[in-house]
């Protein structure tokens, strides 16, 4: 996810620094990027925290196992 919202902050920042926009609408496109790079931030930051507490119950459990 940390990968992804990399790589999507630099699309976006390609999207505003060349004014591209849709086809019919003519909508800026870094507008989007704008909205799913945060999301994308939030969910590796879950992840991260997932992670680190997932890490921290499986030592604990297998202490308790142990004992």
């Amino acid at each position: 996810m940390s990968f992804m919202t990399w790589r999507t902050a630099i699309g976006g920042l390609k999207a505003w620094a060349s004014k591209s926009g849709s086809m019919m609408l003519g909508f800026p496109e870094w507008v989007v990027y704008a909205f799913i790079v945060p999301s994308l931030a939030l969910t590796a930051a879950i992840a991260f925290v997932q992670v680190w507490q997932g890490a921290d119950a499986g030592a604990t459990a297998k202490k308790a196992v142990a004992q």
